[in-house]
């Protein structure tokens, strides 16, 4: 087995061994438009020709505008057109097309044909396109999807404007002039297209959640798909965080705090719920200054009930686990997978989530935390209450997702799911069968 990463940081290509497995750490790719060089090599090419820059400057970006096939050559330019206003909008969607033809991609052709091998393992987004299509070679390719970007093409991959959850891409969540929304909306839909093109190319799709099973079938014809739950994480290193709780009924938000999460918009009900729960504080793990400024400033007198605990490294995570009462997952967005039940449940935490995406796939409702319909605040303060309320019943429900968890999420079973796909010559089963048949969760 050998593992390619095209993440790495070293000027040149570096080789080392991680658990007995060869790793190849290949070097950043330079920007655009020198995306087919390295960045030593970028570096070296400016030091030995210094009076030659511009020249290898326009060299390299004619070459980009001028090669490769004719609907890519146009949504270059018009790309090229529109950076300006999208610049403003602080790279909301992808500036150029650079994966195809850059560096990391001629590198891993190169690769591939050298080592011989008979099985590629593409990670997500890059991992996918980067992967070559069936005629450089012969290898079965399996390309593993983890979140939204194969449907939603801005950068944070926010997958719904408002409450209303996109089903497919049209850019309509740029607001600008309408015909700068018309040239985004035709740049969403070819880079949309493309990535689904680059998804369709492989033998077989791995996804994490039922959410992205039904998402890729949305798509149309695709290769199978296979549906390998993400691992809950260490229950060791949870059992060995402080068990001591806090006083009081304490409710913990992890995650970044901004609106895709939804931390500020159940703040926001702060009053009602310490008149409903007197003893009340909300802890916060997570990065967002902004919004701890606006959350704290609303909460006025109550501002000593708001606890942010900003970013928390893991092992300070699991410790926080322990110490709250119940933990609270108002995410608005479609998120790909939920991790955050998970690790609550090591923690012999309940959890109360909205409805969305693939977040309440691994909880339980009513066994292992409480599920609420997307956006109903109203019902999720209920539910909240309820739990606060009722000591015996959060600590049933957080022993009961201690043990899903542990049986349904270990690294071990994704290990072997991952073994049976990998030996298993390519299937034409259908989707659901394929999924029941090795996918934990």
């Amino acid at each position: 087995m050998l593992v390619v990463n095209v993440l790495g940081r070293s000027p040149q290509i570096a080789r080392h061994r991680v658990d007995g497995i060869e790793v190849l750490a290949l070097p950043p790719q330079a920007k655009w438009p020198y995306h087919r060089l390295s960045v030593g090599e970028r570096s070296r090419l400016k030091a030995e020709l210094p009076r030659l820059a511009w020249a290898i400057f326009l060299f390299h970006a004619l070459l980009y505008f001028f090669s490769g096939r004719p609907e890519q050559i146009a949504a270059r330019w018009l790309m090229l057109a529109t950076l300006p206003f999208r610049s403003r909008e602080r790279g909301a969607f992808p500036q150029l097309d650079t994966e195809e033809t850059g560096y990391w991609s001629l590198a891993v052709r190169r690769i591939l044909k050298a080592s011989g091998a008979t099985t590629v393992h593409a990670d997500n987004l890059l991992g996918i396109q980067l992967c070559p299509p069936a005629g450089p070679t012969s290898a079965r390719r399996i390309g593993v999807v983890r979140d939204n970007r194969f449907l939603c093409v801005r950068l944070n991959q926010q997958t719904r404007i408002g409450d209303v959850i996109c089903r497919n891409c049209r850019a309509e969540c740029h607001t600008g002039t309408a015909l700068q929304d018309r040239r985004l909306r035709l740049i969403a839909r070819y880079v949309g297209r493309q990535r689904r093109l680059a998804l369709g190319r492989l033998d077989d799709v791995v996804v994490t959640s039922r959410y992205l099973e039904r998402q890729i079938a949305s798509f149309g014809s695709m290769p199978p798909v296979t549906r390998i739950a993400n691992p809950a994480g260490s229950a060791r290193r949870i059992a060995e965080a402080p068990a001591a709780e806090w006083d009081g009924v304490n409710i913990l938000m992890i995650g970044q705090i901004n609106d895709n999460k939804g931390q500020e918009a159940l703040a926001a009900r702060l009053p009602e719920l310490i008149h409903r729960i007197p003893d009340l504080r909300l802890h916060f793990a997570g990065r967002g200054d902004a919004a701890r400024d606006r959350m704290i400033a609303a909460a006025g007198a109550y501002a000593d009930r708001l606890r942010f605990h900003g970013y928390v490294e893991p092992d300070a995570v699991h410790a926080l686990y322990t110490r709250c009462q119940i933990v609270a997952l108002p995410t608005r967005w479609p998120e790909p997978f939920g991790r955050v039940p998970l690790e609550a449940g090591l923690g012999r935490r309940p959890v109360v989530a909205f409805d969305v995406g693939g977040l309440a796939e691994q909880i339980v409702h009513g066994e292992t935390g409480l599920v609420v319909a997307a956006g109903d605040y109203g019902g999720f303060v209920e539910a909240l209450v309820a739990l606060a309320k009722d000591p015996a019943r959060r600590e049933r429900l957080g022993a009961a997702g201690e043990r899903r968890a542990v049986s349904r999420y270990g690294v071990t079973e994704t290990v072997r799911a991952y073994e049976a796909l990998w030996g298993a010559a390519p299937d034409t089963a259908p989707v659901v069968d394929r999924a029941r048949q090795i996918a934990p969760g």
